[in-house]
């Protein structure tokens, strides 16, 4: 076995899943990709349990709903030790279980005929476009006198 080069797309039910194991699901540009290559569901699988009864599985499961929103589409999550759940692709929860106990739940989910949104197709443009003219904007700020051009300063007596 070796690492994997592509994003590669599954079907479940001839519905195109992009698969997304444990931490996975926190890298943006991951489910970018799979949604890039026609996923329009994204399943992730993980094990929190190592979390204990902490935030973090609540904090897990939040950046997962952030995923399905930045993509426009659908997630489903399994986690053997919970928060396992179901999320639409506005980021609404649809079903979730809780910590540490046996949960199942049906759930219709539906998968847009066209997935994406404008940072599953342009990836990061947007915010390397806001720094780009963040930082031309402070460099023009930078490099301007201060009293303004062409003033003279006048000396009090």
């Amino acid at each position: 076995f070796g690492e994997g080069r592509e994003y590669t797309v599954m079907r479940g039910a001839g519905v195109p899943l992009g698969t997304l194991i444990c931490y996975e699901v926190i890298f943006p540009d991951q489910a970018r990709r799979f949604v890039a290559s026609g996923a329009r569901v994204l399943v992730t699988v993980t094990n929190d349990a190592w979390f204990g009864r902490t935030g973090a599985p609540y904090q897990h499961f939040a950046m997962a709903a952030f995923r399905a929103v930045e993509n426009g589409v659908p997630l489903i999550r399994a986690a053997n030790t919970g928060i396992s759940g179901v999320i639409d692709a506005r980021g609404r929860v649809l079903g979730s279980g809780p910590l540490f106990e046996p949960w199942v739940h049906a759930q219709t989910v539906i998968a847009p005929k066209e997935a994406g949104t404008f940072y599953s197709r342009w990836g990061n443009l947007f915010a390397q476009a806001s720094s780009a003219a963040a930082l031309a904007l402070m460099i023009a700020a930078w490099r301007r006198p201060a009293g303004g051009k062409g003033k003279k300063k006048r000396r009090l007596e």
